[in-house]
């Protein structure tokens, strides 16, 4: 039995991008956190992780995110969202796995969760360097 796909949806951190783990990483030596504190934050704290999955769903916004989790974390919460993604780096097998797809005439969308789009816009800089969207 021959298969034929029509389109192929990936995620953008950690799949399309720099695993989040290795991102968390960076950002945790970069603004000298103790390793894990990021982690902790995100995924423990009761406070961070309800900011966190209200953030996804759209039910708070960035700046609600960057004061909770800065707080969290002690740290200065001006652009956080930004400094906590600036780590991430297109995968280039994911990259180059989607522009084959795509030439061989496969329709290619990206699916995330929803971190806003202000102050930044994590996805702009997509990890395939396009802005582009289509329907």
């Amino acid at each position: 039995m021959s298969l034929s796909y029509r389109g192929l949806i990936l995620d953008f951190g950690g799949v399309l991008t720099t695993r989040m783990r290795l991102n968390g990483q960076a950002f945790e030596r970069s603004e000298g956190l103790e390793p894990g504190a990021y982690f902790h934050a995100l995924n423990e704290n009761p406070e961070g992780v309800a900011v966190y999955s209200a953030l996804e769903v759209g039910k708070a916004t960035q700046e609600d995110w960057n004061q909770v989790i800065g707080g969290i974390l002690d740290i200065d919460t001006t652009d956080l969202m930004r400094r906590a993604l600036g780590n991430l780096r297109p995968e280039p097998a994911i990259v180059a796995a989607a522009d084959r797809a795509r030439a061989a005439g496969i329709k290619v969308a990206m699916l995330s969760n929803s971190f806003g789009l202000e102050p930044t816009t994590p996805t702009r800089r997509s990890a395939c360097g396009r802005t582009r969207s289509t329907q």
